[in-house]
């Protein structure tokens, strides 16, 4: 018997739209600036889409058909390149409508707050930052090897003022 592809269930697309909301709710409301010193989040604020576009065009996210090295139902991972300087980057793509507490938005304002301030030979930093309506992007420099394989690139393991006391 011939089966037929029938359009989204009313239900199914409620549920799109209430994920929908709550991305927005979570990532616009929650993001606003804090009266403390410290802000929830370092989660930057929302792009238009000229900037979004300008952002694809430097790491030629558009044009290029760059190797997927990771993808879940939660965020992907993908080699671009840097057009300005032909630097070979990853971008970590965050999907929002995934993102459905607040807790995983705190989280990922603290992961992004720490990459920015840690300098460690062995933690590979943040180039670039931003946040479309879709997604948190994150770039970063890539390399081709595991924390092993860095760590072997010092004869005696880790640099002497990274050495545990």
């Amino acid at each position: 018997m011939p089966t037929f592809l029938t359009p989204p269930s009313l239900p199914f697309r409620r549920l799109c739209r209430l994920q929908s909301e709550l991305s927005y709710v979570l990532f616009n409301v929650v993001n606003q600036p804090q009266p403390r010193a410290t802000s929830l989040s370092s989660i930057p604020p929302l792009l238009d889409e000229v900037a979004v576009a300008e952002r694809h065009a430097t790491y030629e996210m558009e044009n290029s058909q760059g190797r997927m090295i990771w993808k879940s139902a939660l965020s992907m991972v993908q080699e671009v390149t840097r057009s300005e300087d032909q630097q070979p980057c990853v971008v970590k793509m965050i999907r929002k409508s995934n993102v459905r507490k607040l807790a995983s938005v705190v989280n990922l304002g603290r992961e992004i707050s720490i990459l920015k301030k840690l300098d460690h030979p062995f933690v590979i930093p943040i180039i670039d930052l931003w946040h479309e309506p879709n997604y948190v992007c994150m770039v970063f420099k890539l390399h081709k090897q595991d924390l092993f394989g860095l760590s072997n690139g010092f004869e005696t393991g880790m640099p002497d003022g990274e050495r545990a006391q």
